[in-house]
């Protein structure tokens, strides 16, 4: 028990905020609230279509130790994505230490000022102001655990959500389109296995001779299909492979995706 005697709780009774406020007429602080308050709609809205276990099923269930659930780094990269922000690094200053933004990610106030734990801090030469809940490096560590299929899992699971509660219309025309997506030949798997690659004939980029040989090159990465309403842009399935894997491989599978056969006349 003189363990847990530093702990540091909270609870939030809404009522003694308002006789304290009634009484003082003192705030300790004013926050901004407007993208605190979109981020916490977008929430509210992803568990109201029932898409939050996609979320939580991000969770790659082989961390030994954790000291944060999962569903906080992927509710920090949403917020990094969906907010605009340009790099992982740029959380530390724009999202980290941002007191309003973490309550919505599960942190408290003072765990943003003074961090989580004492990790780093002994090695730490310029004090800081505000210290962050965590730093961007255990965000990035983390979230790169997401593999392709889980990706591609949550992303159709989205789409079905929206389907299931009306977003969509029905009856609708689509394209579909297989696109690459290169890496460097040094990048390897979190199993640190090579990056899928493939050889193919190519010409070079040699603008004054447009009818120079094509030459054989390698390339890295994975493969996207993705079938999408051309007009609106909107994308609704998507599948991912290797690079090396041909176009009409996943064309039928992720067609139909989404698709499901009307039931049979009873008549």
């Amino acid at each position: 028990m003189a363990e847990l005697s530093g702990w540091q709780t909270a609870t939030r009774d809404d009522g003694q905020v308002a006789e304290e406020l009634y009484a003082t007429r003192a705030l300790d602080r004013v926050y901004w609230l407007s993208t605190a308050g979109f981020f916490d709609e977008l929430f509210h809205y992803i568990r109201e279509i029932s898409a939050w276990p996609l979320l939580e099923g991000l969770d790659p269930q082989d961390r030994k130790g954790a000291l944060y659930p999962f569903i906080q780094f992927v509710l920090m990269t949403i917020m990094r994505c969906v907010g605009g922000v340009q790099s992982t690094l740029a959380m530390q200053d724009l999202l980290l230490t941002d007191e309003a933004l973490m309550v919505l990610a599960g942190f408290n106030a003072a765990q943003v000022q003074q961090g989580s734990n004492d990790r780093g801090t002994s090695r730490r030469t310029h004090p800081v102001e505000v210290r962050g809940a965590l730093s961007y490096e255990t965000i990035a560590d983390n979230i790169v655990k997401v593999g392709p299929e889980q990706l591609a899992a949550l992303f159709n699971g989205a789409i079905r959500c929206l389907a299931q509660h009306g977003a969509l219309p029905k009856h609708i025309d689509v394209a579909l389109d297989a696109t690459d997506d290169e890496a460097t030949p040094s990048f390897k798997t979190d199993a640190g296995e090579p990056v899928p690659s493939v050889t193919r004939e190519k010409r070079p980029d040699v603008r004054a001779n447009k009818h120079a040989h094509k030459i054989k090159v390698s390339v890295f990465g994975w493969k996207i299909w993705l079938v999408f309403e051309p007009v609106s842009k909107l994308p609704l399935a998507m599948q991912i492979d290797g690079i090396n894997v041909a176009d009409n491989a996943h064309a039928f599978e992720v067609l139909l995706a989404h698709y499901r056969p009307a039931a049979p006349d009873s008549s």
